[in-house]
């Protein structure tokens, strides 16, 4: 496996609203699920979406798991998530 096998899709619901204004519910979606990523912002931007991946025996990474309590804390978005365009 190479780190571009490891690379996700960007969701539609970011894709289509490059510029304006998404709500945290529906960026969770998204991203499967309240629990399953952590998003950071600055300046009221979305600059970064973390995901957490199971730890395989052998160290690779496995499957998309439920973040831990831990790393959620490190979530600094509001309700409604600004998407930048480029």
């Amino acid at each position: 496996m190479t780190a571009l096998d490891l690379l996700l899709r960007t969701p539609s619901i970011v894709k289509e609203n490059y510029g304006s204004v998404v709500s945290r519910e529906d960026l969770e979606e998204g991203y499967l699920g309240s629990d399953m990523s952590v998003f950071v912002c600055k300046r009221g931007y979305l600059s970064e979406v973390r995901v957490c991946l199971e730890k395989m025996e052998d160290g690779s990474p496995g499957e998309r798991v439920s973040c831990p309590e831990t790393l959620l804390k490190a979530d600094s978005c509001g309700d409604e998530i600004d998407i930048a365009s480029f």
